[in-house]
């Protein structure tokens, strides 16, 4: 096997894994050149290391067969782009060398520009080309290319694999389907996926479409104004969309398929663990049912279940305490005429792709990551979108006490009149009726209430914000109150005055 000269431009992708991942080579090759770095090649299976620039890992060599000479580098990595293996000046290749896999710790890598290429038949789009991208906390995901010669099978896809056991991907993916049938929120398309490890890669995985765009966290920014009216307009239209999509009781969408393929769609519970099968069968809990019920049987249910797992840990009433506000707000009329709708939980700028382009408007491609979507209270679908007319204030998106911040002053005037018209831009899609719902601060508690009715008191600042959400919701109550007292004390004066007036120009008729 002869050597080549293996280059490895700088990768800049995060993958937040700690997996290194080596290629490897097949193929013969005719070239006497020189090796740059250490590339080593020995046949079939033989492991390829390239210089690697910053935090580059090292990429594969590419497969190398007799036949036409080649000129230029095949391919030219842009930024993130992963290993590419130059010919030797004097061999004849008839291939193109494959991309590695991506740098760590950087941004998402993009695919690399085609170079000159006058190899003959064999050409890079007759290759698989595998990419390491930027995962998340949950999921390694790595692009793929697939050649024309694949047939119907050809294009770019994503392959998403879980980082955890207790990964919900069958949740997901019944979740991701049901929205694509039921609204016209883009998502990926799925290709298929395996739950078990009983696969070749040994663990869970998913293969859907790859979604075209970039990160809108990434870009937004740096789009003019005009493509940051169009974001607004779009995201407006998405949360009308989510509302609009409603249940008759609370849940997490499950799917079952038929022998022809076709879905069909079901409703469980919320998820409360211990909890006996028996009780999870509850025929309330899948009845209809209004947000008030929800509440009460989701505290319920938590109560149960932390008593069942720690008899002797729990003395506090949180729990209780957290129905009694429920049932506050229900007194309050927060609840009226609210039902379940569609809700993704987490939908933000980092979870959304954007497409741009010069001769139109950008225009959202797509929504990731709905594995926390449930059907809940439709006020959990109206978080404000403040970072449409506040960036600023989105930055540090990842602070709890920020995001709290961030959702008490959605409301203020935006400092710029351009930010103003985006925010108008926003509410005139929503419409006046919904506005209460992004604004009024009792619905902001009412979704925090709504988060620890689901997830329950077992996460260590739980009880922290427990005890915050009783004290905003008393304060507001007093508000509330000492508000309704003064209108009460104006009313009466009001009255008096009248009584007086009466009085006195029937005393003056009498006269």
């Amino acid at each position: 096997t002869a050597a080549t000269n293996a280059t490895a431009s700088s990768g800049s992708s995060e993958d937040n894994g700690s997996d290194d991942e080596d290629d490897t080579t097949s193929g013969t090759s005719n070239t006497d050149g020189t090796t740059a770095g250490t590339s080593n090649q020995s046949g079939e299976g033989g492991s390829g290391n390239g210089n690697s620039e910053a935090n580059g890992n090292p990429g594969a060599d590419g497969n190398v067969k007799a036949g036409g000479s080649a000129r230029g580098p095949v391919n030219k990595g842009s930024k993130g782009s992963g290993a590419v293996s130059n010919a030797a000046n004097s061999g004849n290749d008839n291939g193109n060398g494959g991309e590695g896999g991506n740098g760590r710790n950087g941004e998402d890598g993009e695919d690399g520009e085609d170079g000159e290429d006058n190899s003959g038949p064999a050409s890079k789009n007759d290759e698989f080309v595998i990419e390491k991208l930027r995962g998340g906390s949950y999921n390694r995901i790595i692009g793929i290319k697939t050649p024309p010669s694949t047939g119907e099978a050809h294009g770019s896809y994503v392959l998403r694999i879980p980082r955890f056991e207790f990964a919900q991907q069958a949740r997901e993916m019944a979740i991701v389907r049901y929205v694509r049938q039921h609204t016209s929120i883009p998502t990926a398309e799925i290709i298929f996926f395996d739950s078990t490890s009983e696969n070749p890669l040994k663990a869970p995985y998913v293969v859907h479409s790859r979604i075209p765009g970039k990160d809108l966290q990434d870009i937004y920014r740096t789009l003019d104004h005009q493509n940051k009216l169009a974001i607004a307009e779009q995201w407006g239209n998405m949360l009308l969309s989510e509302f609009a999509i409603q249940n008759d009781f609370p849940g997490v969408v499950y799917a079952t398929a038929d022998d022809s393929g076709a879905h069909t769609y079901g409703f469980h519970p919320f998820e409360v663990d211990p909890e006996p099968e028996e009780e999870r069968q509850d025929v309330r809990l899948l009845s209809k049912q209004t947000v008030l019920d929800m509440f009460i049987l989701q505290f319920e249910r938590w109560d149960a279940a932390d008593k069942r797992a720690y008899p002797d840990d729990f003395p506090l009433d949180h729990l209780t305490q957290l129905t009694t506000v429920a049932k506050e707000m229900d007194a309050a009329g927060l609840f009226e005429d609210v039902g379940f709708s569609l809700c993704h939980l987490d939908l933000a700028p980092r979870n959304v792709m954007v497409k741009v382009e010069s001769d139109s408007p950008a225009q959202i491609s797509g929504v990731l990551d709905w594995d926390s979507a449930v059907f809940g209270p439709s006020f959990l679908a109206c978080e404000p979108p403040s970072w449409i007319w506040a960036w600023s204030n989105y930055e540090d998106e990842d602070d709890d006490q920020d995001e709290d911040y961030r959702e008490i002053h959605a409301n203020d005037i935006p400092a710029t009149p351009e930010d103003q018209e985006l925010k108008r831009r926003f509410e005139d899609v929503v419409g006046v009726d919904m506005l209460k719902f992004f604004y009024n601060p009792r619905y902001r508690l009412a979704r925090s209430l709504f988060n620890l009715a689901l997830n329950g008191l077992r996460s260590n600042d739980a009880f922290p914000k427990t005890e915050c959400l009783i004290q905003e919701w008393e304060r507001l109550q007093s508000k509330s109150t000492e508000s309704s007292s003064a209108v009460d004390e104006a009313t009466v004066s009001l009255q008096q005055a009248s009584i007086d007036e009466t009085l006195a120009k029937s005393e003056d008729l009498e006269l």
